[in-house]
């Protein structure tokens, strides 16, 4: 289940924006109540409007309930480096 999403979107069409996005492996007591899961990066090509899958960091399954990433930001860049905050409930 997703829990966040958040896009670094580009001014420049022909650069491509970028996705990232959230999931907690099981939502048995509510939304709030999932294990963190993934972080999954992906691409948008604007000039084909095509989505590319650029990483994924897998938690595993052995995360705290309420573990989730409630809230994600993806708008800041550090030396021109993408910078994505994500904001964890609980533990």
């Amino acid at each position: 289940m997703i829990t966040s999403i958040s896009v670094h979107k580009t001014i420049d069409k022909s650069m491509n924006s970028l996705i990232a996005v959230s999931t907690i492996q099981n939502n048995q007591g509510g939304d709030r109540e999932g294990k963190l899961r993934c972080i999954h990066i992906l691409k948008f090509n604007h000039q084909n409007n095509q989505l590319a899958l650029l990483c994924t960091k897998d938690f595993g399954l052995n995360q705290a309930p309420k573990s989730l990433y409630y809230w994600l930001d993806f708008n800041h860049t550090y030396k021109g480096q993408n910078i994505l905050f994500a904001f964890q409930n609980e533990d």
